[in-house]
Formats: structure tokens, C-alpha cells, sequence
């Protein structure tokens, strides 16, 4: 018969065994809710997006955070600008950190594109941001919402 000690020394072992490595928090969710509720409504302070797929749903959760009145890990309140084209919402963006916030622009596939002029300017004026890309295949004959990495290879090189 084995001794208490033993038996709670073995315990011990098996369940130091089960726990995870990195614990963290245990989630089942996509890319866009994991990048936007997760980590860009915490440590932005400015959302400023074109609704386009796949990238759609960064900004609605963007949104839905600024309604709510959420603060960012700083306790900075939020502003979430909805523009009318992925053109616009770059310069939004630029402008928002050329005046030194922190910010966030949710795009993809044919947007990028269409947005191409911002990012080669916007690095010039140290507007530092980030950019979530929805990565979606580029096509010549349709719109293609399928994935893919030909949007973000396009920008690639801008800086």
C-alpha cells in the first residue's frame, strides 16, 4: 500500500504534466477577433477602416468597442472612423498618427491596392501604424474573396 506521500508526490507530477506550458487565456475564435478584441482595442487609440472582406469584421469589433465606451490599456478613450473607401481611410490613418496616436487600419485584397498610394508616402511622414490585412487573392478577370497573399506582397515594399 502506498504511503499519503507517495501517492500526493505522484499527484503532483501528473497534474504539473496536464498544465499548459504558456497558460494565457483559452479562446476559440478567428484571426479578426483574436488581432481586434484582443490586442488593437487595448493598445490603440484610433480605428480607421473601409469595411472590405475579409477586414470587415476588424472594424465592426473596433466599433462595437469605442459604442461601448471601452478604454485602452492606457486609459485613453478611442475613436473609431468608418471612411468611404480604403483610400481615405489610409490617409485617415496617416493623419491620425502623423499627429502622434497610435493607430489601426483594417484592410485587404483590392483595397490595398487601391490604397497603394498612401503607403508610400505615409512612411516619409514617420506616421508609424499598423495595418491588419485580411490577406485575400488578387485577381485580373473578378474580385476574388479568396485567401491569399497577393494583396500584402503588394505593399510589401513601401515601407
Amino acid at each position: 500500500m502506498p504511503t499519503l506521500e507517495t501517492a500526493t508526490s505522484r499527484e503532483k507530477a501528473q497534474t504539473a504534466r496536464r498544465a499548459p506550458k504558456y497558460p494565457g487565456i483559452r479562446v476559440t475564435c478567428n484571426g479578426n477577433q483574436l488581432v481586434t478584441e484582443h490586442v488593437e482595442v487595448r493598445i490603440t487609440e484610433g480605428g480607421v477602416f473601409y469595411p472590405i472582406t475579409p477586414s470587415t469584421e476588424g472594424g465592426e469589433i473596433y466599433q462595437q468597442s469605442y459604442a461601448m465606451g471601452e478604454l485602452n490599456v492606457f486609459g485613453q478613450q478611442k475613436i473609431a472612423i468608418e471612411c468611404e473607401g480604403e483610400h481615405a481611410a489610409q490617409g485617415g490613418a496617416t493623419a491620425f498618427a502623423v499627429a502622434g496616436r497610435r493607430t489601426v487600419n483594417f484592410t485587404s485584397g483590392h483595397g490595398i491596392v487601391y490604397a497603394m498610394e498612401q503607403y508610400y508616402h505615409a512612411p516619409g511622414k514617420l506616421s508609424t501604424m499598423v495595418l491588419e490585412v485580411g490577406a485575400r487573392a488578387l485577381t485580373k478577370h473578378a474580385l476574388n474573396v479568396h485567401c491569399g497573399h497577393d494583396d500584402f506582397y503588394s505593399a510589401l515594399d513601401t515601407g
